[in-house]
């Protein structure tokens, strides 16, 4: 056949198809050396020697299948690329299965030509499909198909591809990875009541201790590196007029969520055991935040960080409410001085167990490491300076918070043996005052405050005891 023969053959339309199936081959290039630069390995997953068709052939299959097979046919002509999503993706490749498919989709249309990658997740993490439009202009737009599990997003500029999907993978990653967490600690009972009430693509609701609600979002946000924060909103059970409990430490926990830690496997981990670990005694310490405006008595909380909650009474006498590694909270005279060469230094206080857990560091680390080389006190150093006035009597209180404690714990437990016919598993001991590391006893008496674990069942009792008999001892003092 002469060449001028089979260019006969030729329609305006299969010319047309030729010509954008080199704009194809251009744009197909161009997402591969953008795979290059980043020095990542990639694979054909179809190869377009086997299954590319000739225009006519191309042509025949259109006029006798549907416009579904059309596409198919386009689509086949130009293979798919592959990544290991380990490569891709980093440390968030765990949420996924181990490969990303790139697809150059729509090629035949310049208007419409994109590129579509997909993901495919390991847990399915919502029972209805979502769609994001994240840019109009490009046709930026993720979706999560439930069924399937899978997580694809589509753009139309070619060239720049890879690094919008890597930032718009970063944004809904940190909103997988908290859903992910709340999924699992539900699933092993780790945590009370948890439990993923909704999840989009840009934000987690799930619910906590008895019905208390958090919704942890990601807005725009310019003035941060990655250009989004985090928003957090709390709220209470249904059918309740009382507030949640961390509303008194949202803006601490805020700042924590917004931290340069939230790469780290810990971050979340350690963001729900906060949750579950401050509630005890925020319960406690919620009421009080009205009731000093009435009550001269009634101390008046300071947040100082999400672990660290100063109590005054009547502007002299300090309570310091902290939490401790290990779960354990810490009730102490605000003027005991916390040395870090004494043993207590295992119990971290709340700023320095947050910076070994990766959330929360305090706020001007330079004027901390030196104050403490100066052999300031711990308390001290953290108030820059401030001296707290000894509470009156402070271990004779805690002595009688103990025996009261101690004695309800006894009817309690001798309650308990009568009516299942045997004795109550001795599970919380006491021990001497002294200063211990180990999980048990639960309760410490320290002489100059407690530590015990933090759990509804004592730090409410303990803390409200301890607050109240305070609160009598200074009418006391003032004759009132």
């Amino acid at each position: 056949m002469s060449r001028r023969n089979f260019s006969s053959e030729l329609s305006l339309e299969e010319l047309s198809l030729l010509h954008h199936y080199s704009v194809a081959l251009v744009c197909y290039h161009q997402i591969e050396q953008q795979l290059r630069v980043r020095g990542l390995p990639f694979v054909h997953v179809r190869s377009a020697s086997e299954i590319s068709l000739p225009p006519a052939s191309a042509a025949a299959l259109r006029s006798t299948r549907s416009e579904v097979a059309k596409d198919s046919a386009h689509t086949s002509m130009v293979p798919s690329l592959c990544v290991r999503a380990d490569s891709l993706l980093g440390a968030s490749s765990s949420l996924v299965r181990r490969n990303v498919s790139i697809e150059l989709r729509d090629w035949s249309d310049l208007l419409s030509c994109s590129v579509k990658f997909t993901v495919r997740l390991r847990r399915s993490l919502s029972t209805s499909s979502r769609k994001l439009v994240l840019n109009e202009a490009t046709g930026d737009v993720l979706e999560l198909e439930s069924q399937q599990s899978a997580l694809t997003f589509s753009t139309r500029s070619i060239d720049g591809c890879v690094a919008l999907f890597l930032d718009a993978w970063d944004r809904v990653s940190r909103i997988m990875s908290l859903a992910r967490e709340v999924a699992s600690a539900s699933r092993a009972d780790k945590l009370d009541g948890l439990e993923v009430r909704s999840f989009d693509l840009q934000e987690v609701v799930f619910t906590y201790e008895g019905g208390l609600t958090a919704s942890v979002s990601l807005q725009d946000d310019p003035q941060t590196p990655r250009g989004s924060s985090y928003r957090l909103q709390l709220a209470s059970s249904a059918g309740t007029s009382q507030p949640n409990p961390h509303e008194v430490i949202i803006d601490s926990l805020s700042r924590m969520l917004n931290g340069r830690f939230d790469g780290a496997p810990t971050f979340w981990p350690s963001f729900l055991q906060l949750l579950h670990d401050t509630l005890p005694y925020l319960r406690v310490v919620a009421p009080i935040m009205d009731q000093c405006l009435e009550d001269v008595l009634a101390p008046e909380p300071d947040v100082r960080s999400a672990t660290w909650l100063r109590l005054t009474f009547i502007d002299s006498f300090v309570l310091d409410v902290r939490l401790l590694r290990g779960s354990k909270v810490l009730i102490l005279d605000g003027a005991t001085p916390l040395e870090p060469s004494t043993e207590l230094q295992g119990h971290e206080s709340g700023s320095e167990s947050l910076e070994n857990s990766s959330i929360e560091k305090p706020q001007d680390q330079s004027s901390f490491a030196r104050r403490r080389s100066n052999g300031a006190s711990h308390s001290a150093a953290l108030l820059d300076g401030a001296v707290s006035t000894p509470i009156p009597s402070f271990s004779e209180i805690l002595q009688a918070v103990m025996r009261e404690f101690r004695q309800r714990k006894r009817t309690t437990e001798a309650a308990e043996a009568e009516q299942q016919g045997s004795t109550a598993d001795p599970k919380v001991r006491f021990a001497k005052p002294t200063i211990r590391h180990t999980s048990d006893p639960a309760v410490i008496d320290l002489e100059s405050g407690l530590v015990c674990d933090a759990a509804d069942h004592l730090v409410g009792p303990l803390l409200s005891a301890v607050i109240e008999k305070i609160k009598q001892r200074i009418a006391s003092e003032l004759g009132e």
